[in-house]
């Protein structure tokens, strides 16, 4: 029996959960409880990449006391790891694109030095 889902979790079906996370995020797209050898599949998403929330996916990010990480506001993602980790508002516009210091913004920065 599949337990209900909080209706405030439940509201997000169809939004897109964009990651903000430097390192990427990986996301549980099917749980798979009916066995007990069977690995969950997941997604491991890259910065800037996005997926649509569906039901399995939300009931996959439901933990053992029934709350979801995906109900974290921006502050509290802040509290917990230091730094906003996804996004359900699409692109931050205070948040740069590349990583600062990465081997990415570094290259980009070189290039746009070159053309000035």
């Amino acid at each position: 029996m599949t337990a209900e889902l909080d209706p405030e979790l439940l509201a997000l079906e169809g939004e897109t959960l964009t990651v903000l996370a430097p390192g990427g995020l990986v996301v549980v797209v099917e749980a798979l409880d009916d066995d007990t050898y069977a690995y969950p599949k997941t997604a491991n998403l890259k910065r800037g990449q996005s997926i649509v929330l569906t039901e399995p996916v939300l009931r996959a990010s439901v933990n053992r006391k029934g709350t979801s990480w995906l109900l974290d506001s921006e502050l509290d993602q802040r509290d917990k790891y230091g730094h906003v980790r996804f996004s359900l508002d699409g692109w931050p516009e205070n948040e740069p694109v590349m990583v600062p210091g990465s081997p990415e913004a570094l290259y980009q920065a070189d290039q746009e030095r070159a053309l000035a």
